[in-house]
């Protein structure tokens, strides 16, 4: 895990696997979102930056924020985790985080599924971006301005999608990104998200995209008022 930012660990048994008083394991399959994107240059966003709430917290199967870039079946996913983390090819099944685990997954188009896992870190508001920087198909995530690695996929632009997941209405699955700004192919400039769309909700009673404002976006138990896509 090139990069990785060392300062900011806590030497603290809060990531082992019999750290409190945790639900069962099998709560790790369900998956609900709330997602949403930017409603303009759909399809040729190149990146994407926001400064994400990370959680803290205990007795949740699961908790994602994540940002993505997806392009037909292949995606891009720079994000993090509290609950059970990813069974198999990202780490192992009895695991399970009460401090932010982060992530990246990616699949190429027509590809298998990849998973990589960075150290965790402590809960806060961090800066992450993910981008295909010189629209060579590798895509680099960054941490607060440094960037940790990459990932190899056979496409260099896709459609942005922020991410909230959770297993059920007991999770708290609240989400906050801030200060949302998008690349398109060909350019290196940073816009500020102009038009907040949600694109999938999952929960329809329970969690919904809230929009503060287009480049602030919430995900909460209040009604929604991000439009659909």
């Amino acid at each position: 895990m090139s990069g990785a930012l060392t300062f900011l660990l806590l030497v603290a048994p809060w990531g082992s696997p019999d750290a409190g008083a945790h639900p069962g394991s099998n709560c790790i399959d369900t998956d609900e979102h709330v997602q949403a994107t930017n409603e303009t240059q759909v399809g040729n966003h190149q990146g994407v930056k926001s400064l994400v709430l990370f959680g803290i917290g205990d007795n949740d199967c699961v908790r994602v924020s994540s940002l993505n870039v997806v392009n037909s079946n292949g995606w891009v996913e720079w994000g993090w985790n509290l609950g059970w983390t990813f069974g198999g090819v990202c780490g192992e099944d009895d695991q399970y985080w009460v401090n932010p685990e982060r992530f990246v997954t990616w699949k190429p188009i027509n590809g298998s599924f990849h998973c990589r896992l960075e150290d965790w870190v402590t809960n806060g508001h961090w800066t992450l971006t993910l981008r295909d920087q010189n629209s060579d198909t590798e895509w680099g995530y960054t941490f607060e301005g440094t960037q940790l690695d990459t990932m190899n996929v056979n496409f260099d632009r896709g459609k942005i999608l922020t991410n909230s997941e959770r297993s059920s209405s007991s999770d708290r699955g609240r989400a906050h990104f801030e200060n949302l700004k998008f690349q398109i192919a060909g350019t290196t400039t940073w816009y500020d998200f102009v038009a907040l769309d949600q694109v999938a909700d999952d929960m329809l009673d329970n969690w919904n995209c809230i929009r503060v404002s287009d480049t602030n976006q919430k995900v909460e138990q209040d009604t929604r008022t991000c439009s659909l896509e």
